[in-house]
């Protein structure tokens, strides 16, 4: 059985944003179940983010590892005990991130990922919010070459509903890098987004999670 991609982007949200307010052992404990969970799961994500984020997983550490005045740590220099405990909840929250987001990509397909952001975006548009304001399809347009990017694989690049400029933009940035795989243009359709009452449980357990939020 496979979940809605957008509940599935909602409930992971959810999840960051009440993870996001707790701090301490049970943050770090969910930090470690969850990236042992991605490391078993989904290891090659989480090994190609965990990668691609290792300057910023190091300056989240250090700065306020070696900033943060405090009762200093006798076995650590130019180290206090505030500046440690921030150091490891910072990267703690964000270990978690990144492991939950490669268990992500293991679950929904590139097409599938871009879909699910679709579709949470686009009902804001319709609601009226202008296009200028929250541009839904040129938003999943760059999800998509962005996801394309990181993975280094070759991508449709315009959809029946207009993407032609970032194509050709992306076409030319393909020119100029040959080191990068030619990207080449072609058509692709999202898939519909058919709700279930499976989908609909996760929804509610994305609510949970964020009414979760209110009990300290």
């Amino acid at each position: 059985m496979r979940f809605n991609p957008a509940a599935t982007l909602l409930f992971w949200l959810a999840f960051l944003v009440a993870c996001s307010i707790r701090d301490g052992l049970p943050l770090v404990l969910v930090c470690l179940v969850l990236a042992g969970f991605s490391g078993m799961l989904s290891g090659r994500h989480l090994r190609r983010l965990l990668r691609r984020s290792f300057w910023l997983i190091l300056t989240m550490i250090l700065v306020p590892l070696l900033m943060t005045p405090g009762i200093p740590v006798s076995f650590l220099p130019y180290v206090s005990h505030e500046g440690l405990q921030l150091a490891v909840m910072h990267g703690a929250r964000l270990l978690l991130v990144l492991s939950s987001l490669a268990l992500v990509f293991k679950y929904l397909s590139r097409t599938e990922l871009v879909a699910g952001l679709y579709a949470l975006l686009s009902p804001f548009n319709r609601l009226g919010l202008p296009e200028k304001i929250l541009p839904a399809k040129r938003l999943a347009v760059r999800v998509m070459l962005t996801l394309a990017f990181v993975e280094g694989k070759p991508v449709a690049l315009t959809t029946a509903e207009g993407g032609g400029r970032e194509a050709k933009m992306a076409t030319r940035a393909a020119i100029k890098s040959p080191p990068l795989p030619p990207l080449a243009l072609a058509f692709f359709s999202l898939p519909a987004m058919v709700w279930r009452l499976p989908d609909l449980l996760l929804v509610t357990g994305a609510i949970l999670l964020i009414a979760s939020m209110a009990i300290p």
